[in-house]
């Protein structure tokens, strides 16, 4: 039995729950059973309904002790192998009550620089290396698990032949930032190239369902779209979508791994400040992803440029696709080996 303790709500967004459930249905392929822990069950995403033997809601959080404590007990009443962290509110005495427990555990990690004790640190940033951990890794045997390769992505996001673009103009261009609240940025982006960009170019929105301006964001496209603007909320198949554009302006977050499993040229837009770091690390693994900034100081003209910039960039692709789709198997095999070899 495995343990999961994730975060997912309305202004986090389901990155982390997304993410868990695509490593744990990784694992259920080894015969290994999971059980989550924390978010409402009115986030599940159907494709996952027979992940878990069992979810426990746990959306309060008191103090790390209580939760370290609530996490060790289930430990013990399952008789549990491993335990998965992904959430970033885990903090050096929610470790060291785990650790005193006997528990083996895989952290999430986002490299900021805080002690950890994981016996398996996951960080899937490109920038992400041995000396971000040299001195705040504080098991020695610990191992680590960096870069795009470990990236955890949905079964639905397989490899695929890189997308080019032969088109004087994108004839398609995807427009997503996440699983919850966009903080205005798909109208933002709307506003700005509607106007600024050829009458033959369509825009392809996919917003979650837990996006608060899913409303406004219907009536909005109904009014001002043009017949230019087709809008998807919380849709089945997200990779037969982002695989029919050729272009992506997108947050900061996980759904970048998505697009880069799919090939696509990229604009990225940071919506929260824990995204920056990871986009800039992002706009430096290809020429044609271009990180151009927090979209808290940006205007129409900054994103137009850029819009510009990736048109004069036609047919440009990724030498190599940057997301196999195969990182969330990696993973799940360094689980199942940590098991054999400890347990």
């Amino acid at each position: 039995m495995i343990i999961f303790r994730c975060s997912a709500n309305d202004s986090l967004g389901l990155g982390h729950l997304v993410r868990c459930l695509a490593l744990a249905d990784a694992l259920n392929s080894f015969n290994e059973q999971c059980i989550l822990v924390g978010p409402s069950n009115q986030f599940f995403i159907k494709e996952y309904d027979n992940t878990f033997v069992d979810c426990i809601e746990k959306t309060s959080w008191e103090s790390s002790k209580k939760d370290a404590t609530f996490i060790a007990n289930l430990v013990k009443k399952y008789n549990a192998s491993m335990v998965i962290l992904d959430d970033y509110r885990i903090d050096d005495d929610y470790q060291l009550l785990i650790k005193k427990a006997g528990v083996s555990w895989l952290q999430f990690d986002n490299g900021n620089n805080k002690n950890i004790w994981a016996d398996i640190i996951l960080n899937t940033s490109p920038d992400a290396s041995n000396d971000l951990y040299k001195d705040n890794l504080k098991n020695k045997s610990a191992k680590l698990l960096l870069g795009e390769k470990y990236a955890i992505i949905r079964s639905q996001f397989t490899s695929k032949i890189p997308k080019i673009a032969n088109n004087s103009n994108y004839k398609k261009v995807l427009i997503t930032f996440g699983g919850g609240n966009d903080n205005g940025a798909i109208i933002f982006v709307l506003k700005a190239l509607l106007k600024n960009s050829s009458s033959k170019t369509t825009f392809l929105i996919v917003s979650g369902k837990l996006n608060s301006s899913n409303d406004f964001l219907e009536k909005w496209v109904k009014i001002n779209g043009n017949g230019r603007v087709k809008l998807y909320i919380n849709p089945n198949s997200v990779s037969k979508l982002f695989s029919s554009c050729d272009l992506a302006i997108i947050s900061g977050g996980g759904t970048i791994y998505e697009v880069a499993s799919c090939g696509l040229p990229m604009i990225i837009i940071a919506i929260a400040e824990n995204q920056v770091r990871h986009a800039i690390a992002w706009s430096q693994k290809a020429k044609n992803i271009n990180f151009i900034g927090h979209l808290n100081l940006l205007n129409e003209r900054n994103l137009v440029s850029a819009f510009n910039q990736a048109i004069e960039g036609k047919g440009q692709s990724y030498n190599n696709l940057l997301v196999d789709g195969l990182g969330r198997e990696r993973v799940a095999m360094e689980i199942i080996d940590r098991i054999k070899k400890y347990v």
